[in-house]
């Protein structure tokens, strides 16, 4: 079931890895920290992308999980005071895909670390 799914239909997902994660005797949240973290890192806009493109990538991609506590993801306007002016730009754009890249990184080694 978990195969036919899209990759982008959280709902479906999350279904599935809770009837695999009860029936493997394992921790729902852990399976799901597993496939959210290989999601964001095969989702994350490349470099090279338009800045404002990559931006709204990223907006969309963390919107699909409802904005998580643990993102790393800034969104203007949303418990900040970040103008648009401020918010859409390169460098900005820059700083947020490292802050993704970053938290990807974090994200599998306490993957790991739950596991031993």
């Amino acid at each position: 079931m978990l195969a036919a799914e899209y990759e982008d239909d959280i709902e479906g997902i999350d279904a599935c890895l809770c009837l695999l994660a009860k029936r493997e005797n394992t921790s729902f949240e852990l399976e799901f920290r597993k496939w959210r973290v290989l999601y964001v890192r095969d989702s994350l806009p490349k470099t090279n992308t338009d800045y404002v493109a990559g931006l709204i990538k990223l907006l969309e991609m963390w919107g699909k999980f409802d904005f998580p506590d643990d993102s790393p993801h800034v969104i203007q306007g949303r418990y900040n005071q970040i103008a648009p002016e401020d918010y859409y730009t390169e460098d900005n754009y820059k700083i947020l895909l490292k802050k993704n890249q970053d938290w990807i990184h974090k994200e599998i080694d306490e993957i790991r670390r739950k596991k031993q």
